[in-house]
């Protein structure tokens, strides 16, 4: 089998890949490069992980707790992850790429990028956020 219920958390992780996949994307994740399976072969076992109990279906029944104190045996850790910090009592957002924090960071809290290049001044950075030389991020382990 390729895939397993993780035992704390309502997941399903691919073994090979070691990442979690939600039940209606395993079918195309098993068809994928990194197992190249049979389009039958993969509806068998994507019907099969469709009647695993304790699995969460869709993003939106998923409950992300706020720290997790093991790390989860059956996935990897990376020590470079970047945590949002704009609004810490709502946002949770972690990414590794600062590119893609930046991003986040502009769309989801409608901050503007400063407008010349370069590093801004320390009257336009207070300006923003308050403080000089805040970062947007925390570094984190995800």
């Amino acid at each position: 089998m390729y895939l397993e219920r993780l035992a704390e958390h309502p997941l399903v992780a691919c073994k090979t890949c070691r990442c979690t996949v939600w039940p209606d994307h395993v079918r195309s994740h098993l068809k994928g490069r990194s197992h190249g399976l049979s389009h039958n072969e993969a509806t068998v076992v994507a019907d099969e992980v469709r009647q695993w109990t304790h699995v969460t279906q869709h993003a939106a029944g998923l409950e992300v707790p706020l720290c997790v104190e093991r790390a989860i045996p059956q996935l990897p850790v990376y020590t470079d992850g970047l945590l949002c910090q704009s609004d810490p009592s709502r946002c949770r957002y972690i990414c590794r790429r600062a590119h893609d924090m930046a991003r986040h960071y502009r769309q989801a809290h409608q901050r503007p990028r400063y407008s010349k290049r370069g590093r801004p001044s320390r009257a336009a950075q207070e300006a923003q956020t308050g403080q000089v030389g805040w970062a947007p991020w925390r570094a984190v382990q995800c």
